[in-house]
């Protein structure tokens, strides 16, 4: 009964408003404000509007529960190191793997070094050892493009040693018996390819015997097997220009200065041949060079007299008689200043005039000073020009060439 006492009330008050869902004692769910509903405008339904089935929850429903978790959409999992890397990044001041970083890193840089330093060293003792080798690979490395050295007829030395075959050498040199040094020097080489300076040698004598297209072959094989280099370019140099093969002689003076740039005779030389070849302009630089590498006061007189001789043939007569007039005014003229005055006759035409400087030149006292003056190939050609200036300027077979022995 109490039950139905209870239950009949509401079930027979039909008048009263029934309550919404939210507001049920049953229902965990509460009511919208007044706010909310305006703000998702929707109003409070009507009283005399019955609340639609849908929303209605019966008395007896039993209590929701919490809701079921939403399975999580597959969506790409990230890499765990590309989502830690921020982290590491803003925390690469504390921690073990910024200092496991910079261990690694200290002995990559510590094997760099030790790498380096063990190269070094290697390198060193390579070029210890190379060096020590270095003369006889370049004898083997020679004799491969080097000419073959003469090896027609019988050998005439096969049971004699090198050494005792040089030591024969020299005795026939001293001798006079040059031939038979020459042979002898010759059989010592081709039994040992390691004796430096004998092909220079052979090349000298047969060059002081006037043998000059072998003496010639003889300094190709020096320059080839790396003995004396520079010597030997130079006597290919004197030897081309007696054949009048000045493009030549040019390249062998080059190769002397440049193997050997202090020697003043190299570079001397070398001008005199580039006069020859019709190049004074281009020969008064070598002139300068060698006048500051000259052994001696006479030498550089000398160079600074071929100065002169290059910018008289270089049409600059005018001006190299204007300072012979400033030297005449300042007092006698030494013999290197008669020998310009010449020339410059020469030049003009005035032969007698010439004559008459050569034999004031004679007479001074410098007589070596007066022999390299008149042996320039300049005088030479005026010599065979003009027969009246043979008895001033005396030249002797030597002294016609352009360079003397």
């Amino acid at each position: 009964m109490a039950n139905e006492e209870s239950s009949g009330p509401e079930s027979s008050s039909g008048d009263e408003e029934p309550s919404p869902v939210s507001e049920q004692p049953g229902s965990r769910r509460r009511g919208l404000t007044p706010e909310q509903r305006r703000f998702l405008n929707q109003p409070r339904s009507a009283p005399h509007l019955p609340v639609p089935a849908a929303v209605r929850e019966p008395e007896s429903a039993p209590t929701p529960g919490p809701p079921e978790k939403l399975a999580p959409t597959t969506r790409a999992e990230p890499n765990p190191t590309q989502r830690s890397r921020p982290a590491e990044t803003k925390d690469s001041g504390s921690g073990p793997a910024p200092i496991e970083q910079a261990d690694n890193a200290s002995r990559v840089i510590e094997l760099q070094q030790a790498i380096l330093v063990l190269g070094a060293i290697l390198l060193l003792g390579l070029t210890f050892y190379g060096g020590t080798k270095l003369n006889y690979l370049k004898y083997l490395i020679a004799s491969r493009h080097a000419p073959k050295l003469d090896e027609s007829g019988p050998d005439r030395y096969s049971g004699i040693a090198a050494e005792e075959l040089i030591k024969q050498a020299l005795v026939a040199e001293r001798a006079g018996k040059w031939e038979d040094a020459a042979e002898r020097f010759m059989a010592a080489k081709r039994q040992d390819l390691r004796y430096r300076g004998i092909l220079f040698r052979v090349g000298k004598i047969l060059y002081d015997h006037r043998n000059f297209d072998a003496a010639d072959m003889g300094f190709e094989r020096a320059i080839a097997f790396g003995e004396n280099i520079e010597a030997a370019n130079f006597y290919r140099g004197l030897i081309a220009v007696r054949h009048r093969n000045l493009p030549a002689a040019e390249r062998f003076f080059e190769a002397a200065a440049t193997a050997a740039p202090f020697v003043s005779d190299y570079h001397y030389y070398w001008g005199e041949a580039l006069r020859l070849d019709l190049k004074p302009t281009q020969s008064i630089p070598h002139y300068e060079q060698a006048i500051l590498l000259a052994r001696d006061d006479q030498d550089a007189t000398v160079c600074q007299f071929k100065i002169r001789m290059a910018r008289i043939e270089a049409a600059e007569g005018p001006a190299v008689n204007a300072e012979l007039s400033e030297k005449q005014a300042a007092g006698p003229l030494p013999v290197d200043w008669l020998m310009t005055a010449a020339a410059l006759q020469l030049r003009g035409g005035h032969i007698e005039e010439a004559r008459q400087l050569i034999m004031q030149a004679r007479a001074g006292n410098a007589p070596g000073l007066f022999a390299s003056c008149v042996n320039d190939f300049y005088f030479h050609e005026a010599a065979q020009k003009y027969p009246e200036l043979a008895e001033a300027l005396h030249l002797d077979l030597d002294l016609q060439v352009p360079f003397p022995d």
